[in-house]
């Protein structure tokens, strides 16, 4: 992947009713947040640290506006993304490469999730590269957790879309249509326990 930019991840489960950051957006409906685990919101980590970020400001911290203070760090200033405002907000900008946040420490299980993420890749040389992983210490992803990727294959536009975890069947194209690389798309996943089926993208 060249570059990545993520304008927001949201994951959605069983979660004690707490309340959202007061930096948080307000348009989020009550019903939404009481239910969530993670909130990162890029148009509103300048509002989080109460002063404004330069373009291409490396980000060590993305706040969680979630109000369980889950913030996903990266400590490595090589491995730090990029922050991005613009006139819709904010983008954050991983380099395909090395870049990356990361959340540690906390173990939950949980028997379903919703993953929520708007995000635009531009480009895809294959071997999973991820937008979402999680995973039990030493263990993969795909058999302890769940992971979010492009899938196994390169391609020259946006064509895949996988999601796996505990009892999936295996790599599985979700996308229902190829979309051109560089333009923002929001998608969502629901992760039901291992008799669930999966069920398609909308």
């Amino acid at each position: 992947m060249r570059h990545l930019l993520v304008c927001l991840l949201a994951v959605c489960g069983l979660s004690a009713a707490g309340a959202a950051e007061p930096w948080a957006d307000p348009r989020l409906p009550e019903s939404v947040r009481a239910g969530l685990l993670v909130w990162l919101d890029a148009s509103r980590q300048s509002a989080a640290l109460r002063q404004d970020i330069a373009a291409g400001a490396p980000l060590s911290v993305w706040y969680d506006g979630s109000g369980h203070r889950r913030h996903f760090t990266q400590p490595v200033k090589d491995s730090q993304p990029t922050f991005q405002p613009n006139a819709r907000g904010a983008t954050v900008r991983f380099d395909g490469a090395a870049d990356f946040l990361a959340l540690g420490g906390e173990q939950r299980e949980l028997r379903s999730l919703t993953v929520v993420i708007v995000a635009a890749p531009f480009a895809n040389v294959g071997e999973f590269r991820a937008l979402f992983a999680g995973h039990q210490p030493g263990q993969n992803d795909y058999t302890s957790g769940v992971n979010i990727d492009l899938g196994p294959f390169g391609s020259p536009r946006w064509q895949w879309l996988n999601v796996e975890g505990p009892g999936f069947g295996g790599a599985v194209n979700l996308l229902p249509r190829p979309v051109d690389f560089g333009q923002l798309q929001s998608r969502h996943h629901h992760v039901g326990s291992r008799r669930e089926r999966r069920r398609g993208l909308r």
